[in-house]
Formats: C-alpha cells, structure tokens, sequence
C-alpha cells in the first residue's frame, strides 16, 4: 500500500489533469441536461452511462499509460497517454464489452436461484423486488471472483500491445494464482468510489435541501471525486500485474519499435 500510495503521489498531477479533461465536461454536460429538465432523468441516465462506458476505456488506458512511466521514472506527458490510448481505444472497448457480458452472465447464474428460492419460501420471485440487493450481494460475489482474470486487461492491451483476445488470454494467465487476493482488494479499493458513484444525486440533493448547496455544482464535484478514487484498483492492479514474474510474451516483445509502442519492462527486467 505504501508503494501505491507513492505511485498515486507522484503522478496526482497528471492524473488529477486526466479526470478533468475527460470528466469535468461530461458531468456538466449531464447534470447540467438533468438540471434544466432537458431529457428525462431515466433517459439522461441511459444516455450518459453510455457515454461513461465509452470514457472508461479511454482514461483507464491513458492512467495505464501515466502510471506505468512513472514507475519507470519517465515524464508522461498527456498528450502522449491521450495519443497511446486513442490507438488501442477500440480493442479495450471490446474486452470491456466481453467483460462485462461475462459477469452479467455469471451473476445472473447465481442470482437467478436465490431469487427463485425466495420465491419458493413464501417471498417474491418477482425480478422487479429483486431490489433488496444487500441480501443478493453474497451471490454476485463469484461474478466478481470469475472477472478477476480480467484484471490485467488495461495492461496487457496498452502496455504490451497485443489485441483483444490475446490481450485476455495474457490475463487470465498472469492472474493464475491471484485472483482470490485480486477480487478482494479490487472490492475493497472500488467500494467507495462505486458507493459514491451510486449515492451522488441523493447527497447532492440532501446538501441542497439541508445547506443551500447547488446540487448541480455538488453532483459534479461528486462524480469527480469518485474518478480520481477509481484511479486507485486501477494503480493497484498495476502494481500487481507489474509484481509477476513472468517474461514478456512474443507478440510483444518483437513488436516494431515506434513512438506509438510503449515498451515493455518488466519488475525483474524481462
């Protein structure tokens, strides 16, 4: 934790500029569309969290790309983590895609017949009370534990350059043997920015309501806040995938050497 904590240091600035380029529009552009009743806020939300799935990829490779120069002590300027970011956007955005299926279907896997049994019990069986999630949260878990394997992803597509499917494979194997301790701390670092995530309206609305607060002004500086945490499962993993001792894989090491080729060093120098 202390090495990630430094990690986070050193690099708060461009990473702070990071979030703000890319998130400071998007969250004025959507509070400010909730705000001014200029679509629904049920389509408002769709829209953007769309949008969101779109950023995501985008700044998780462009931290990647700032995270990884600064461990190796090397200037990363933003521009040039916005330009390796944009090359490998799409690739990213499909593992993203596959990922994310994967832990729906998983979910819903051990969801379902919970749900089911509560049914059978006397309860509702009714998907529409599935609601009460703090009594299906143990079930998502293993949907969790199952995308584990997809820690490294943001790594292996930036840094090591492979494309989307190799980029999986490479890591679900670096996380053999890791994915318990990788799901654990991924859930515990990602808690509370997901929890602010989620919790950003209401606080916003309560700051309002019981000092005065502008709750377009409040949601905005939430939803940043809650960007910069996201940065740190992200540095963590970083760190872990930069832990393992293995050498680089083919691909990338015979891959020609341009400005766009981020190159590849490992922690024990493979």
């Amino acid at each position: 934790m202390r090495t990630l904590g430094s990690l986070l240091q050193n690099q708060a600035r461009p990473l702070v500029s990071l979030v703000l380029l890319l998130y400071l529009p998007f969250y004025l552009l959507y509070k400010g569309v909730v705000f001014l009743q200029l679509l629904p806020a049920e389509a408002a939300d769709v829209l953007f969290g769309l949008i969101s799935g779109v950023l995501a990829p985008l700044g998780n490779a462009a931290a990647v790309y700032v995270l990884h120069h600064g461990a190796e002590g090397v200037a990363a300027p933003l521009a040039d983590a916005l330009r390796a970011s944009g090359r490998v956007f799409f690739r990213l955005f499909v593992s993203y895609l596959v990922i994310s299926v994967s832990f729906l279907v998983v979910a819903a896997a051990c969801v379902l017949p919970a749900i089911l049994a509560n049914g059978l019990l006397g309860g509702s069986a009714d998907l529409e009370n599935a609601h009460r999630a703090w009594v299906l949260v143990p079930f998502i878990l293993p949907g969790f534990y199952f995308v584990s394997r997809y820690a490294f992803i943001d790594m292996t597509t930036v840094l090591e350059d492979l494309e989307g499917p190799l980029a999986r494979y490479r890591s679900i194997d670096l996380t053999k043997g890791r994915r318990l301790r990788l799901t654990f701390f991924g859930l515990l670092l990602a808690g509370p920015p997901t929890a602010l995530d989620l919790t950003a309206d209401a606080v916003a609305g309560w700051a309002a309501k019981s000092y005065g607060a502008p709750d377009l002004i409040v949601g905005v500086g939430l939803g940043l806040v809650a960007n910069l945490l996201y940065l740190i499962p992200l540095a963590y993993f970083y760190l872990a995938y930069r832990a393992v001792p293995a050498p680089p894989p083919a691909a990338a090491s015979t891959a020609p050497a341009t400005a766009n080729v981020i190159s590849f060093r490992r922690k024990d120098g493979g």
